[in-house]
């Protein structure tokens, strides 16, 4: 035999040898020796070395050259061989081995021995332990349905040898076991075989020889899907089972649970481990001998000196339960487990045995699964699954809440009975057309649980599970779809019938829809115009013309080859992340021929204009270059975001806070937001807080009862009532006094209020706009206004400017007075007097609009010719500082003291301030405290 392998043996063939994990060789023709694994220098008791300098002769001690020759021939027919021989170990003995020849190529087998001694060692040794321990042992495995039951335990329950049909076992069991005995038997064993778990039964046995008492425990494993096998002992009733360190049973036990792919785990009260299973060490990556004997902080750090006192608390009361918890390995990965804990007594010494289940897997898979049920049934299509035989299946939640069908009368039921138009036949087409690939999508009704049917489109796959073949159909309500096309139409129709001419264009400007008022004009079908270029419609039309907001105007050769005038206004629209350009317009030909005629009559006008451009006066076409909104007359870019703030708070029900000065037109602000806004048809109700004496402002605003106070002769409806479901406007909300201030700010809070002397709360839909012409944040530091109130009025302020900062809107405006004031006194006023209009723009207008109006309405009246003549006293052209003016309240304030010092500081009586200033005595003494008037400002 040679050392090395002959030339030109296949390296493949090593590297096949050095993953084989069984003894293998590799043999010539002539039984020459070729090559060998580490496995099979071990199995004959030889080390490499020496296995090397072995020859072939005396490895098999039955096989002679001639033999191996026969061998050889029946290994080239069949390829493979096996067969049971003795070989010699070097010591000379014969070891029992099974043979697996297997040819390699046509001058090469590999040799694959199996050794025979290990496989009936392990049986011998249990059969042997059995007799001496007392103690038979079972086992089922639910894999390939064998069982074995060992000698020791046919000898105690008294089995008859030649029983070794499983069937035949139970009887016999069932006929010498008590009934109560055996139903016990019976659910533990159904329950252990469904989860892995154990029992530990006394039992007698009412034999021919008499009775027996035996104790019957048993234990089950399994993998993450299922029960695998089922071990267990019979033992002598009244045997114990020695227990310390190293042993929790005896030899039988510890076959069973140290093979068990659960982990195991049995535990002591003082929170020890007595006993720890192999496939525990090895999934928590710890040894053995460091876990058995040591704390079960080890792998449960949370497992401190309270929670093991609820732990055996619970367990003795119960004597077996099922939990989840967290361990932790050598490493610090954490192993989520199912344990189910069983309670144990052995004499003094009591045990917790758990069987522990890695679920981390199955977490993930239920996590995912629990996903997929949750996704599918709110998935916003309908899903039923359908069997080979025609019969439901399941179906998602959607298809349940939408049809209306409880899930009883849907799974199991015949899916034609869902599906009015579906028949087998149609069935069969479907299954036959989805057996060539591809997906179904047809139009079916889905019969509801009322008796209706819902329009649905229906797409089928064709799916296999477990096996099974299955028809999945995803169902979509149709009824959006059949309503869309309805609409698309009716809107077809409407656009064909339309008087204005329209066509659509595709994003690469070819044609997508041309309606019939155009055909019209250009002659044929729209068939004949679908997908031609635009050009072929519209030849003076350039592509850049085409545009989002465009108005184009062309000529357009119609039938005949007459030109028409075409007026469109073009649109870009995106359906769908894709672009159209819709054109729409109408035939402006006759317009444009009007339009021609009337160009000769406007050169008069501009000839006109031009004379008067020469004279230097105002005309009032340039009140056209402005724009108005309701009675606001404007053409100030300034002003423009004024309107603009108008216009946005108008459509919402926002409040609205106007502030400006005496004359700016804050109340017009409040028209124009009015008018606007969706209460427009409801009324404008207006109140002016400074003009009301303030015992009357209460009433005004919440109106009251008959008898609510002297005069009340009956019962009045208040503003707010008046404005429910319009708009109330407040002017000169900063004079309102305080008391009513808070009454104000439940209204806007609550939307309801109580009329003076009522008791009945009215509830209102009122939009609240207030103005001021004061500081109202000025007023609330003062303590002069509440200051919720002023936050809850100013929630959209709008500053409304005055005259002399947008003097360009001054002309403007005379004009605009001008003609008021001359159509009521009946004047004809054509031309301002421009020297007039300058000095009016230089003036400052303290009193800004409503001054400005004055003053026009005073020159209306002196005006005796067709130009008017606005001329400024001295006085106003002074134009005295907006700092130098005082306020109304200043004024009054200085007009109150002064009539106080009149009357040597006198409030009441007939010769008090009062009467002297005309007001209430009430009145006066609410205004002192409003104006904060002290009384060493009168009395010297």
């Amino acid at each position: 035999m040679a050392e090395t392998p002959p030339p030109g043996t296949d390296q493949l063939h090593e590297i096949l040898l050095s993953h084989l994990t069984t003894p293998a060789l590799l043999l010539d023709e002539g039984s020459h020796f070729v090559s060998f694994n580490d496995a099979a220098a071990r199995l004959f008791g030889l080390t490499t070395e020496e296995m090397r300098a072995q020859l072939w002769a005396g490895v098999d001690a039955h096989l002679t050259l001639m033999a191996w020759k026969q061998n050889w021939k029946k290994l080239l027919r069949a390829d493979s061989l096996v067969y049971e021989t003795d070989v010699v170990t070097s010591t000379d003995l014969l070891r029992p081995v099974r043979v697996h020849l297997s040819l390699l190529d046509a001058r090469l087998a590999l040799v694959e021995l199996t050794d025979l001694i290990s496989v009936t060692t392990a049986q011998d040794q249990l059969n042997a332990i059995s007799e001496v321990a007392r103690a038979g042992y079972f086992s089922y495995n639910l894999i390939d349905g064998s069982w074995t039951v060992s000698k020791t335990a046919r000898a105690l329950t008294g089995l008859p040898d030649e029983v070794e049909d499983l069937p035949e076992a139970i009887a016999y069991f069932r006929s010498v076991m008590a009934p109560a005995d055996w139903n016990k038997i019976e659910q533990q064993t159904a329950e252990t075989l469904t989860a892995p778990g154990g029992f530990n039964h006394s039992i007698r046995l009412e034999r021919a020889d008499g009775t027996t008492s035996l104790q019957v425990l048993g234990t089950s494993v399994g993998n993450a899907l299922h029960v695998t096998h089922l071990f267990g002992s019979v033992r002598e009733a009244g045997q114990t089972i020695v227990t310390n360190q190293q042993s929790i049973s005896g030899e039988l036990a510890r076959f069973s649970i140290d093979e068990a792919r659960d982990m195991i785990f049995w535990t002591r009260p003082n929170g020890t481990f007595s006993y720890v299973n192999q496939s525990a060490a090895d999934t928590l990556k710890y040894d053995r001998q460091h876990l058995e004997g040591g704390p079960i902080t080890l792998i449960a750090p949370y497992f401190n000196d309270e929670v093991r006192t609820e732990f055996w608390d619970r367990l003795r009361r119960e004597r077996v339960f099922a939990a989840e918890y967290d361990l932790v390995g050598s490493g610090g990965e954490r192993f989520p487990i199912s344990a189910t804990i069983n309670y144990l007594r052995f004499g003094d010494e009591e045990y917790a045995c758990s069987f522990c289940r890695d679920v981390s897997q199955q977490k993930i898979r239920d996590k995912r699964r629990a996903l997929v049920e949750f996704t599918i049934d709110r998935s916003r299509d309908m899903i039923v699954w359908v069997r080979s035989d025609n019969v439901v299946h399941s179906a998602n939640a959607t298809f349940l809440r939408r049809t209306g069908f409880p899930r009883q009368e849907v799974e199991g039921q015949d899916v034609l009975g869902f599906f009015p138009d579906l028949n087998e036949d149609t069935l069969d087409r479907i299954r036959q057309k989805l057996s060539h690939g591809g997906q179904v999508i047809e139009e079916f009704r889905t019969r509801l649980s009322n008796g209706a049917t819902l329009p649905t489109q229906l797409t089928v796959d064709r799916l296999t599970y477990e096996e099974q073949d299955y028809l999945c159909m995803y169902l979509r309500d149709w009824r959006v779809k059949k309503e869309r096309d309805t609409i698309i139409n009716l809107s077809k129709a409407a656009l064909d019938s339309a008087t204005d001419c329209i066509v659509w264009l595709e994003e690469d400007l070819t044609i997508r829809y041309i309606n019939q008022t155009l055909l019209q004009l250009v002659g044929g079908q729209d068939t004949d115009w679908l997908g031609l270029p635009y050009k072929r419609l519209f030849r003076h039309l350039s592509k850049s013309d085409i545009a989002d907001g465009a108005t184009l105007e062309f000529p357009i050769v119609v039938r005949g080859g007459a030109t028409r005038q075409l007026e469109l206004k073009c649109d870009r629209l995106e359906l769908r992340e894709h672009r159209y350009y819709a054109l729409v317009g109408r035939d402006v030909t006759e317009r444009l021929d009007k339009q021609r005629e009337l160009e000769a009559a406007m050169e008069e006008v501009r000839r006109l204009k031009d004379k008067f451009e020469a004279e230097n006066v105002t005309l009032r076409e340039e009140i056209s270059t402005g724009y108005s909104m309701s009675n606001i007359i404007t053409v100030s870019p300034k002003y423009r975001p004024v309107l603009e703030k108008v216009v946005q708070v108008a459509d919402v029900n926002t409040t609205v806070l106007i502030n400006g000065e005496t004359g700016t037109g804050k109340e017009l602000l409040a028209q124009s937001i009015h008018q606007l806004s969706d209460r427009s048809e409801k009324p404008l109700i207006k109140i002016n807080c400074a003009v009301l004496p303030e015992n009357l402002i209460e009433s005004e605003l919440f109106g009251h009862e008959k008898g609510a106070f002297t005069g009340a002769v009956k019962q009045k409806k208040g503003r707010f009532e008046l404005a429910d479901g319009g708009t109330l406007f407040l002017d000169e909300v900063g004079e309102m006094p305080l008391d009513l201030q808070a009454k104000l700010l439940r209204v806007l809070q609550e939307d309801e209020f109580e009329r003076v002397g009522g008791t009945t709360t009215i509830k209102v839909d009122v939009r609240l706009i207030a103005a001021t012409n004061r500081n109202l944040e000025d007023m609330v530091a003062e303590g002069r206004f509440r200051a919720d109130l002023y936050y809850r009025l100013n929630v959209f302020p709008i500053t409304n400017m005055p005259l002399r900062d947008r003097p360009e809107d001054i002309p403007v405006l005379v004009e605009f007075f001008a003609k008021k004031f001359a159509k009521r006194q009946g004047k004809d006023i054509k031309r301002i007097s421009t020297p007039d209009m300058k000095a009016l723009q230089n003036y400052r207008f303290p009193g800004n609009i409503r001054e400005l109006e004055n003053l026009v309405e005073r020159a209306v009246v002196l005006c005796r010719s067709e130009t008017l003549s606005i001329p400024l006293d001295k006085q106003r052209s002074a134009a005295p500082a907006p700092a130098e003016f005082l306020t109304f309240e200043a004024i009054q304030r200085q007009h109150i003291i002064a009539a106080l010092k009149q009357t040597n500081g006198r409030i009441t009586g007939p010769k008090g301030a009062g009467v002297l200033l005309g007001l209430n005595d009430r009145t006066l003494m609410s205004k002192m405290r409003k104006l904060d008037i002290q009384k060493r400002e009168y009395i010297v």
